[in-house]
């Protein structure tokens, strides 16, 4: 198989989740490996993340899907966005019935539009399970789109529903991909990118696989070999490729 792109998923994928939002960072040689992929071949991310903290930890896009898609941004410049957004009052009612150890990161637009936050208690005590219920009505109950998958640490509440299959086919079309389409996630938020890509490949680090779409998956240690054997290979991967588990 050919590659014509290769697109992936951040937190979890090409960062580690296990760590904070300040010190989250693509490893450098991954930094070094896309970027002479995408010397080649159009590269670009897709991510619940907001431009403004994603850009700079993966210098090597040629495109990003932030937010879950609500907006799509190219290196060019061009920019595509949805016109959804949260009051900025719901944030306020948000924080204020949130416990100590609780943090919320807002996603925000070209303008500083809200489009999404994201209720965080990985470094925290875990709440009681009433207590994220009643959070989840509540957010709920403002229209906002609600993604939980527990035992992740986390909920996200975006202003519109997420859509990370469309925003592949989107980059790709204005990418102007040719060639097969790979796309490295991690969650079962990446099934419809999965579905989407001709290859899935999830990336292992103690998730359940089951209820995963992709095709193949690699452990996290093995992503760099991986990715510095497509160069290796001239973008061809072979049919009875080592470096995957095949599902």
């Amino acid at each position: 198989m050919k590659v014509g792109a290769v697109f992936c998923d951040y937190d979890g994928t090409l960062a580690r989740m296990d760590t904070s939002r300040e010190l989250s960072r693509v490893p450098d040689e991954l930094i070094g490996t896309l970027t002479r992929i995408a010397a080649h071949v159009p590269v670009a991310i897709v991510t619940m993340k907001d431009f403004d903290f994603i850009h700079t930890r993966v210098p090597f896009a040629n495109g990003w899907a932030c937010v879950g898609g609500l907006e799509v941004r190219l290196a060019d410049g061009r920019i595509f966005r949805s016109r959804v957004r949260i009051q900025e009052s719901i944030l306020e009612d948000i924080q204020r019935r949130l416990p100590p150890g609780f943090t919320v990161e807002t996603k925000r637009g070209i303008d500083g539009e809200l489009l999404g936050l994201c209720v965080d208690w990985r470094f925290g005590t875990a709440p009681h399970d009433d207590f994220i219920q009643g959070l989840l009505r509540e957010l709920r109950s403002r229209n906002l789109y609600v993604r939980y998958a527990p035992p992740e640490p986390f909920i996200d509440a975006l202003a519109g529903r997420p859509n990370e299959g469309t925003a592949v086919r989107t980059l790709a079309q204005l990418l102007g991909v040719k060639g097969s389409l790979v796309y490295i996630g991690d969650s079962v938020s990446d099934n419809p990118a999965f579905d989407e890509a001709d290859l899935g490949i999830c990336v292992l680090h103690g998730q359940e696989l089951l209820p995963i779409t992709s095709r193949a998956a690699v452990q996290q240690y093995e992503l760099h070999p991986f990715l510095t054997s497509l160069l290796l290979n001239e973008l061809e991967i072979p049919d009875d490729a080592w470096f995957f588990l095949r599902k």
